[in-house]
């Protein structure tokens, strides 16, 4: 039996992107057994009860269809996205687009009686200053589409200064006030949650969330982290990206080399608008 035994970092993104990367090899082996690494979460976590449990619940989703098996408790060695014995590199993982509809969509239509598109509040991997020197245009562009479309908001209104992001706070922050400043108040629809960091993520709310972008005419995302990552495993996704080292890497080969109808990720902010602007 070839079996492949590993624990993964704790991530949202981090969980979607190994799901990604094993779907291409995941036929040479019987199984391959997941687990969460402990250190990670003991230590960016504080080893948080309610942490280990939504983990859990993520995991369970996520890895559970053959050959994959997802254990609670058990430690191997630790899956390393750069290099290491465990590694994209040594395992010669490709990436491929996720379609994980089927595992991540459930809850209720929104029903609002016309279209909509969706934008998330987080941003990661941006810096503020050049954000906000080039979002004005953004946001003229999304005027205009929400005079044919609604706009919905998902995520978190705040982000939290948790440990992993207290040293990050230029390129990790939201901009839910931004969003709900430059955008006509009767075409929004504000799906968010209060706050997100240290508050532990819901799984209910997750996959009510994905339900939402899947039925979106698009869903626009800014810069990455956990919220591109769902959103292009199951809707159609409109994405300026300004990230660098191995992030970067394992997105160019995942979009660069193939195109995805329901995919366009750019690092040209004038590209990403017209994208935007073909929609009006």
């Amino acid at each position: 039996m070839q079996k492949l035994e590993m624990s993964i970092n704790a991530g949202i993104g981090d969980n979607l992107m190994v799901r990604v990367f094993f779907d291409s090899i995941k036929h040479n082996y019987d199984q391959i057994i997941i687990s969460h690494n402990k250190e990670i979460i003991d230590y960016w976590k504080d080893g948080d009860p309610k942490y280990y449990q939504f983990l859990n619940e993520f995991g369970s989703m996520l890895f559970t269809t053959t050959p994959y098996v997802f254990s609670r408790c058990l430690q191997f060695p630790p899956m390393n996205l750069h290099d290491g014995a465990h590694s994209i590199k040594t395992l010669n993982l490709v990436a491929r687009k996720p379609d994980l509809d089927h595992i991540l969509c459930q809850g209720s239509s929104l029903n609002l009686g016309e279209e909509y598109i969706v934008i998330t509040t987080k941003i990661r991997g941006i810096e503020r200053r050049e954000f906000f020197a080039q979002s004005i245009h953004m946001w003229r562009a999304l005027r205009e589409l929400s005079k044919k479309y609604k706009i919905v908001i998902l995520g978190e209104r705040t982000v939290e200064t948790s440990k992993e992001y207290g040293n990050n706070r230029n390129i990790i922050y939201g901009i839910y006030e931004q969003i709900i400043a430059n955008l006509p108040q009767d075409r929004v629809v504000d799906l968010t949650v209060p706050a997100l960091g240290i508050t532990v993520p819901n799984i209910d709310s997750i996959k009510q969330d994905c339900l939402i972008m899947k039925q979106a005419k698009f869903v626009i995302t800014l810069a990455v982290g956990g919220n591109l990552w769902l959103a292009i495993s199951v809707a159609n996704t409109i994405g300026f990206r300004a990230d660098n080292g191995v992030v970067n890497n394992y997105l160019n080969d995942l979009i660069s080399n193939t195109e995805y109808p329901s995919v366009f990720l750019t690092q040209d902010w004038s590209a990403f608008i017209k994208k935007l602007e073909m929609y009006k």
